[in-house]
C-alpha cells in the first residue's frame, strides 16, 4: 500500500490542461479543436488533424478549400408540400419554388414533383406494338405513359441535370427551381386507367425519352396506382441530395467565400 501511495503522489492528478505531449497523453492544440455539428443538430468538440498527404485525403475537403477536416456524405430524402401538413412546407415565389433543405446539398441533386394534374404524353400504340419484344403487346390497347411514374411524379432535376422547361439554383441550403407545372399537393386518388394486368396497374415505356427529361430513356414497365397514391398523397415535391454527415459549421468552400456569400 505504501508503494502504491508513493506512485499516486508522484503522479500529476490535477485538472490542469496539459501544455505539451507527455507519456500516453497527446496534447491537442486549441487550433485543432473544432465544434462539430451532426445532422441531429447536436454539437460536440472534436480534435482534428490537418491532412497533408494526398494519399490520406480520401473523404476530406479538397486542398485549398478548407483545413482538411474529414467529411462523410449522407444521402438525404426530403418531402415537401404546399399545405405543410406533410413533409416540409415549400415556398411559392411566382412560378418558382423555394425548398428549404435540412442540410446544405453537395454533389448531384434529384428533384421530382407531382405534375399538378397535367397529363403525361402517351406512346403511339403502333410504335409500341412494333417495338416491344412481347407478343401480348401486339394485341393490347392499354395506355403506355411516356413518364417513368405515369401521372404521379415527374423528374424536374435528375443528377443535377434539368430540362429546357426548367432551371434551378442553390443558395446555401435553399434550392430554388422553376416549376413547369401547377404546384399542388398530390390528391392521393389518381386512376391511371389500368391495363390488362388489372385496374390498379398502368404501363410505362420511355424508349423515346421521358416526358420532361428527354435524355432519360427507360424500357417498358408497370406501376401500381395504389402504391403511388399512398406514397405521394398530400405531398408535392421530393428532393434527394447528398449532405455532409459530420461537418464544420464555420467551413466555407473557396468559391463561396470568394463570391462574398
Amino acid at each position: 500500500m505504501e508503494a502504491l501511495a508513493q506512485r499516486v503522489s508522484a503522479g500529476d492528478v490535477s485538472n490542469k490542461q496539459p501544455e505539451k505531449d507527455g507519456g500516453s497523453i497527446k496534447y491537442a492544440k486549441p487550433t485543432n479543436i473544432k465544434s462539430i455539428a451532426a445532422p441531429s443538430g447536436a454539437t460536440t468538440k472534436a480534435v482534428v488533424q490537418k491532412v497533408t498527404n494526398a494519399s490520406d485525403r480520401g473523404n476530406v475537403v479538397k486542398p485549398g478549400e478548407g483545413d482538411g477536416f474529414s467529411y462523410k456524405k449522407k444521402r438525404i430524402v426530403q418531402s415537401f408540400s404546399v399545405s405543410g401538413e406533410k413533409g416540409t412546407k415549400l415556398e411559392l415565389d411566382g412560378d418558382y419554388v423555394n425548398l428549404y433543405l435540412k442540410h446544405k446539398p453537395v454533389g448531384n441533386i434529384n428533384v421530382t414533383m407531382y405534375p399538378g394534374g397535367a397529363e403525361p404524353p402517351i406512346n403511339d400504340l403502333d410504335k409500341v406494338h412494333k417495338a416491344l419484344p412481347v407478343k401480348w403487346a401486339q394485341h393490347d390497347d392499354s395506355i403506355w405513359y411516356r413518364s417513368f411514374w405515369g401521372r404521379h411524379v415527374v423528374y424536374i432535376i435528375q443528377k443535377g441535370k434539368v430540362s429546357g422547361q426548367s432551371n434551378y439554383s442553390v443558395f446555401g441550403n435553399i434550392l430554388r427551381f422553376y416549376a413547369p407545372f401547377p404546384v399542388a399537393d398530390h390528391p392521393g386518388n389518381i386512376n391511371s386507367g389500368g391495363s390488362f394486368y388489372g385496374p390498379d396497374q398502368f404501363l410505362i415505356w420511355g424508349k423515346y425519352g421521358d416526358w420532361i427529361l428527354h435524355d432519360f430513356k427507360f424500357g417498358w414497365g408497370r406501376r401500381n396506382d395504389s402504391i403511388w397514391n399512398k406514397r405521394m398523397a398530400g405531398k408535392s415535391v421530393w428532393a434527394f441530395y447528398d449532405a455532409l454527415d459530420n461537418y464544420d459549421p464555420d467551413y466555407k468552400p473557396a468559391l463561396e467565400s470568394d463570391s462574398g456569400w
